[in-house]
């Protein structure tokens, strides 16, 4: 999150900047830095893609700008325009991993917890058995308990996985923007 933060403090300055270089009013921008390097969604300020569009576009009309500060405004522009999309990805990311923790959270009160003692647990179990069951049933019961035991194991993996990959990915990502820059600079 304090990438976001970052990234939209970095794209908001620069982009008031351009605009007051370009003559074109902030309407977008009255929104205040974040106190905490840390917010919510609800915290940080709006996208701001059409401004830096609507400044991109009045750039070729200034013409008080040398070819020097022409080619520095569109660089920034374009970094800008880039910032801030990447700044509303992550946030729509932090969103969705928000309400998943939340869906989680929600469903982990609905089902009960484990008992701790696995003793305690045991005798429960037994407990629950018919009395005079035959050993067919008794196999049911326990080929029903592996099913149910390989299917949590199962969403337990999926869900490791797909942790694993939503912290990769913003590393690749990162490495891929530097070659780019590298490559394009």
């Amino acid at each position: 999150m304090n990438r976001v933060s970052t990234a939209l403090c970095r794209v908001t300055t620069v982009l008031v900047f351009l605009l007051a270089a370009v003559g074109l009013p902030a309407p977008l921008l009255g929104a205040p830095a974040p106190a905490s390097p840390v917010a919510s969604p609800t915290d940080l300020p709006p996208a701001v893609a059409d401004a830096i569009v609507a400044a991109q576009a009045a750039l070729p009309r200034k013409r008080d700008l040398n070819a020097d500060q022409r080619k520095q405004a569109e660089d920034l522009l374009r970094d800008a325009l880039s910032d801030d999309r990447l700044a509303s990805e992550e946030v729509a990311k932090l969103q969705t991993f928000r309400e998943a923790a939340e869906h989680m959270r929600d469903s982990e009160l609905e089902t009960p917890a484990a008992p701790k003692d696995t003793a305690q647990a045991f005798a429960d179990w037994r407990a629950k058995l018919p009395q005079n069951a035959s050993v067919d049933r008794l196999a049911d019961l326990v080929e029903e308990q592996r099913n149910q035991l390989v299917a949590a194991q199962d969403a337990l993996h999926a869900t490791e996985d797909a942790l694993e990959k939503a912290t990769d990915r913003p590393d690749a990502l990162r490495e891929e923007l530097t070659t780019a820059r590298t490559q394009a600079g």
